[in-house]
């Protein structure tokens, strides 16, 4: 079964991208895996996917400028002061709702007892 892949560089050539990324199942990878170390041409083309990546991400990390980062800490701070409001909007909300009902009962035992 290692031999799956012996002459199909094409297939190997589709999957290399996934299982440069991890993406690939543990028996894909050893069938990968045995080609490419058999395989020169495959050995490069993964070689050069993985330094694409590498380059990729390089980029995205230089790309996150410090006034980019303030800017998420503020986003952040704002999303947490947005929360503490809801927050204690719903704490008043029923905070009235149970000083009401208590209100009410209390008003309406006040009347029952007048009846007696």
């Amino acid at each position: 079964m290692t031999d799956f892949f012996e002459n199909k560089c094409d297939v190997v050539r589709d999957l290399l991208p996934i299982y440069a990324d991890h993406g690939t199942s543990s028996e894909t990878n050893t069938l990968i895996s045995h080609h490419i170390a058999k395989c020169e041409a495959c050995s490069h083309y993964l070689n050069y996917i993985r330094k694409s990546n590498e380059l990729k991400r390089e980029q995205i990390r230089a790309e996150v400028t410090p006034d980019y980062m303030r800017f998420l800490t503020l986003l952040r701070k704002k999303r947490i002061f947005n929360r503490a409001i809801v927050a204690s909007a719903m704490v008043v909300s029923v905070s009235a709702f149970a000083a009401t009902a208590i209100m009410l009962r209390s008003s309406q035992r006040q009347v029952s007892d007048r009846e007696k």
